[in-house]
Formats: structure tokens, sequence, C-alpha cells
């Protein structure tokens, strides 16, 4: 087990548990570390299976071709939805929708009421100074002119009664308001920087890579300013080791690799970096003004907040230590950007976050991920490492990868 990969590990543990005479499966991010083959498999397993499938995910694709029903935590509350990812994604935005439009009625309520309790009060203060200024007392009686004051008495109070009435329905109002989440919006000129002119990046030819045995050869690709590449392929093809060689810290064992020698390049890797004791704020210390006000941003955007703030970045959990090396990363000054398995470790919300904030990057970017919903919204061309051969898209890959596998089971 301990020389397996991720990948494979899965995979092993997922065929032990599906051999189990049981009657109920439960699967806690079954998709974690497997390629897209994998993950197709496992999702044509789960749609044939007659028995129960309880399954807790972060890919949206996933769900949606598995899933016949969508439970929702949030805020300690478990909502459920009949149907599949879309289906729940649409009920979602109904609620949001619903919930604005009551915010509002209960906004002109407020108003209403306010109006009204204020205008009750007034009447009963006129009235209760008129009397004050009728009731002349004469002998220690009423005055023959004033006798009806004294039926008229009770109306002043019945007005503040009234007043106090419509301020306790006011309360209610207002203790029951609650102001829809507005969805933050991305500031597109955190990503207004001057990138390298050269129209082509890297170029490569006939490149290879072996070890102990051939990871990959052949590889022969171009890539131009401006483009958004993912590189698919399944665990163990060597997507990793072409990332680290394309950053220049490998050297291929074969075949060339050529890049303007001013090109810029950083490299988030798939595995987090050594990460300091330091907050977040003491190590944006060092940046100009302008610099942190993007960085605390772009952060809030991605759902770093608050406290966490001023957490010690070790204590921050994975997700939240990867959303701030993805900010410093969008943020910092350079021409292409290599990602690793971007979207490891953040939940639904935060992929959606991310998907938003790389397509908003301007740089050039090659990335690599089993997340096909990212890759299919993000990437303007694909590359299968496994193949050697370049998509214009998404669906033209999967539709190639999809005959290769009716072909292999023919």
């Amino acid at each position: 087990m301990a020389t397996l990969s991720g990948g494979e590990r899965t995979r092993l543990q997922l065929a032990r548990l599906f051999l189990e005479n049981v009657n109920l499966y439960i699967l806690d991010e079954p998709t974690n570390h497997l390629d897209i083959d994998a993950i197709e498999w496992l999702e044509d397993f789960i749609s044939q299976t007659k028995k129960t499938v309880l399954m807790i995910g972060h890919d949206r694709q996933f769900i949606e071709n598995c899933a016949n029903e969508v439970w929702y935590l949030n805020h300690g509350l478990l909502d459920s939805f009949s149907g599949n990812y879309s289906f729940f994604e649409e009920q979602l935005k109904k609620r949001y929708q619903a919930s604005v439009v009551r915010y509002q009625e209960q906004k002109r309520k407020i108003h209403q009421l306010q109006a009204s309790a204020v205008k009750a009060r007034s009447v009963a203060d006129k009235m209760e100074n008129f009397k004050e200024t009728r009731s002349i007392k004469k002998n220690g009686g009423i005055c023959k002119r004033d006798e009806g004051s004294a039926s008229a008495k009770a109306n002043p109070m019945k007005k503040m009664n009234t007043a106090k009435v419509i301020e306790r329905r006011l309360q209610n109002i207002v203790e029951d308001l609650k102001r829809p989440q507005v969805e933050r919006k991305l500031n597109l000129k955190f990503f207004e920087k001057d990138f390298a002119k050269n129209s082509v990046y890297i170029e490569t030819r006939d490149l290879a890579m072996v070890y102990d045995r051939p990871i990959f050869s052949h590889i022969n690709f171009t890539i131009r300013r401006g483009e958004k590449i993912a590189i698919v392929g399944p665990n163990g093809a060597g997507k990793t080791t072409l990332l680290q060689i394309l950053n220049r810290d490998l050297y291929a064992t074969h075949g060339k690799l050529w890049m303007p020698d001013n090109l810029r390049i950083l490299l988030l890797e798939q595995e987090l970096s050594q990460i300091e004791q330091d907050s977040v704020a003491k190590a944006l210390e060092s940046q100009t003004k302008e610099q942190r006000v993007a960085m605390y941003n772009l952060m809030a955007y991605l759902g770093i907040r608050g406290l966490d703030v001023q957490s010690s970045l070790c204590e921050l959990s994975l997700g939240q230590q990867r959303k701030i090396q993805l900010s410093q990363a969008l943020l910092a000054a350079h021409d292409l950007l290599i990602l690793d398995e971007p979207t490891n470790h953040f939940d639904i919300k935060s992929r959606q976050a991310i998907e938003e904030a790389l397509d908003a990057y301007r740089g050039t970017l090659i990335f690599t991920c089993h997340d096909r919903h990212l890759v299919s919204t993000l990437a303007d061309k694909v590359f299968d490492i496994a193949s050697g051969e370049y998509y214009d898209c998404y669906e033209s890959y999967r539709d190639t990868l999809h005959t290769k596998n009716r072909i292999k089971k023919t």
C-alpha cells in the first residue's frame, strides 16, 4: 500500500468495499485522487447498483451523474431535494429569489408600520393635550360645555394602545428580518498586470521523461500568451512531473523545451508548501497598501474573512491555506501561472469562486485537474498527456475517451 499513489489506494479501497455483502454503501469524498477515467467508472457502478449509496462529495459533475436525491447541510439544518445537482441548484436559486422578495416586502411593511405607529402616538398626544386645555374646573366640577370630555377621555388611551400594538408587530417583523446574503463580486482590477509580450510562451519537441521506467514520451505542444490549458490523463501518467519540467525544477531526459529567457513562471504545487507561524496579516506587512487591499479583497471573495486573517497560517484548515496561497499566486508578478490540482481541499462554493477568479485571470494558465466541471468551464484547450493529443475543448476529449473505453470493452 505504501508504494501506491493516492488514486491507486482509493481504487483498491473502493474495490474492497464493493465486494462486501451489504445493503448500504457510505462513501466519504470517493472521487478524491481519482483520475477522470476512474471517476466515470465509479459513476457507472453507482448508477447501476441496486443498493443504497450515501455519499459526501464536492465534485459537481459526479453528483449530477449519480445522485437522485441531494441532502444539503447548511448552518446546522439539513434539507432534502429530490433530483440531481442541477435540480438542487435551481431550487436554491428559487429559494434565494424568494428570500429577496420576502426581505423587500418585510422592509416595506416595517416602513408602513413605523409610519402608522408614529401617527397613532401623535394623534394620542394631541387628544391628550386637547383634553387638558379644555378641562376647565369650576367649584370642583366640570364646565357644562366640557361634560362630553369625560366620555372622550378613553380616546387617547385607545390610540395609545393602537400604537403599542403596531409597535409590537413591528418588533416581531424586525426580529424575523434576515438580509439575503449578497454574492461578493470579483474586482477584475486585481488582474490588470503587465505580461511578457511574446506571442509564444512555451514550445516542446518530443519531450520525454524516464526514471526507472518511461513516464511519458513524444510530448509536443505550443502554449501562446493568454491561453488557459488543462493537462489531463490517468494517475501516474506524469502530469505533475511535466509541470515541474515546465517550471525548470526538473530536466527532461529527452527532447527540447523552449521558452523566452524573460518569462516569469509561478508554480503552485498540489502539495502545500511549508506554512509559517505568522498570521496572514503579518505575512502581508511587507506588501504595499494597494497590494494588501487587493489581497484582502481576493481572500474575502474566496471565503477568508474576519478572524481567519489574524490566525496563524498553520492553524488554518488545508482549504483556507490553499485559498491564501492561490490568492498570492493570482496577484504575484508573473507571466505564466501553473497550478497542480487547484481545487483540492475545496467545497463546492469555494470551487465556484475559484473558477470565477481563474476565469477573470488575464495571464497564461496551465493546470492539471480531475474536476471535469472546472476543465470544461475554464480550459481553452485540453492536452491529454497519455496520448499526446490536443483537443479544442473538454467535450472533444471526453468523446474520444468514451470511444476508447468502448473499444476496450469490446
